[in-house]
């Protein structure tokens, strides 16, 4: 690692945050909405997204960024996102993905299996898939201009107060996160050992997001 990514790293939570104004106008997180974002920090991590400061997207970014919401998320105006981010609260994948897991769970079993960080960890909930998904939205939409600020807020903090409610510990929720990914796409195997990678250093690192926020510790 240079000492750009380095510095980047400690500065912004991810080494190389280069689709983002990092020299811009930012609002540093601290306390419950830093706790907050960390929610989804394996998605800040694997899309290099700065995740300790909200910084602006660079200009000749956003509409690859907005080209991106609509082919994955169908997300073209701030009312799409405000529907995406009510879908993933209320519904999600999960309305779909919990009922396979209950009907043929020694598939299932199988499939986690295949991935080391999975391998042997009991899944019960695949939730964390779309919780984690609320954060990312709400950050990744505010950040190519859609949802105003107060709306991407809200929806941190609803998908955090969810993972809180059903889940024990960072740990916890990435089994969940990476089970829900699994049954999301089965296939992905590099996806998937690549993700568990991002969790394992979560994890192991006490200063990063995951080290400095406790899991309980939310207003």
């Amino acid at each position: 690692m240079t000492d750009k990514q380095w510095n980047s790293l400690v500065k912004f939570g991810v080494s190389d945050p280069d689709d983002y104004l990092t020299e811009g106008p930012q609002i540093m997180l601290t306390g419950g909405p830093l706790r907050a974002v960390a929610t989804r920090a394996i998605l800040f991590f694997n899309g290099q997204q700065p995740i300790k400061r909200l910084v602006p997207v660079k200009p000749e970014t956003v509409p690859e960024h907005l080209e991106q919401l609509e082919e994955w998320w169908g997300i073209q105006a701030g009312d799409d996102a405000w529907q995406v981010l009510a879908d993933l609260h209320h519904t999600g994948h999960r309305a779909r993905f919990q009922p396979r897991l209950a009907q043929n769970p020694g598939y299932w079993r199988e499939q986690f299996d295949r991935h080391e960080f999975l391998r042997g960890r009991p899944v019960e909930s695949v939730a964390a898939w779309d919780f984690c998904r609320i954060v990312n939205v709400a950050y990744w939409t505010r950040a190519a201009g859609l949802p105003d600020d107060a709306t991407a807020f809200s929806y941190f903090d609803i998908g955090t107060k969810l993972a809180l409610a059903r889940f024990r510990s960072w740990e916890d929720m990435a089994v969940r996160f990476l089970a829900g990914r699994a049954v999301w796409n089965a296939d992905d195997d590099e996806g998937h050992e690549h993700m568990g990678n991002i969790v394992e250093y979560l994890l192991e690192d006490e200063e990063d997001v995951w080290g400095q926020c406790a899991w309980a510790e939310y207003p």
